[in-house]
């Protein structure tokens, strides 16, 4: 563990972290769409409650068409960061899917903010799938810069 946190390449470090967080964060939710969709929902009920947002007012939403689209898009998601982290290098290419599908996501979360449903965590969720493209962009991109122009034979984890 040492190793990871002394190596001299800090891009692809970091974009290790980040990545590791953002895989993570996108499995076990895309798990819990699918197997405990009551602690989901709970979850984003608690967010607005958090948010000061009051009751939510659409009590009966339970959508197995929209849980289960939204189970696989998430699972996607947590698929391209495990792949770009895995070796930025060689999967550099799967960036500008992740950005298309998380910015759909939040554009889409912010259209019913704004046009449907004024409820504060839809806004929320804006800002933080807005969060998670701005960190594969940030992150993945001075990692795989980095690469370029460096020795690879002392990162941690080793490339493939």
């Amino acid at each position: 563990m040492g190793g990871f946190f002394s190596q001299p390449n800090k891009d692809y470090r970091n974009m290790q972290l980040v990545f590791t967080y953002l895989t993570v964060n996108f499995i076990f939710p895309s798990l819990g769409y699918y197997f405990l969709p009551e602690f989901a929902y709970g979850e984003f009920l608690r967010i607005g409650d958090l948010l000061g947002a009051g009751p939510y007012p659409l009590p009966d939403e339970n959508s197995y068409l929209w849980r289960t689209l939204g189970a696989g898009n998430v699972l996607t998601l947590a698929t391209l960061c495990f792949w770009m982290q895995r070796d930025i290098r060689k999967w550099p290419h799967l960036a500008p899917v992740f950005y298309v599908l998380k910015s759909s996501s939040a554009v889409g979360f912010l259209y019913v903010y704004v046009f449907k449903l004024h409820y504060l965590t839809f806004l929320a969720v804006f800002f933080y799938d807005g969060l998670a493209v701005v960190l594969v962009w940030y992150f993945g991109g001075k990692a795989w810069r980095s690469l370029a122009n460096s020795e690879t034979a002392t990162l941690v984890p080793k490339l493939p």
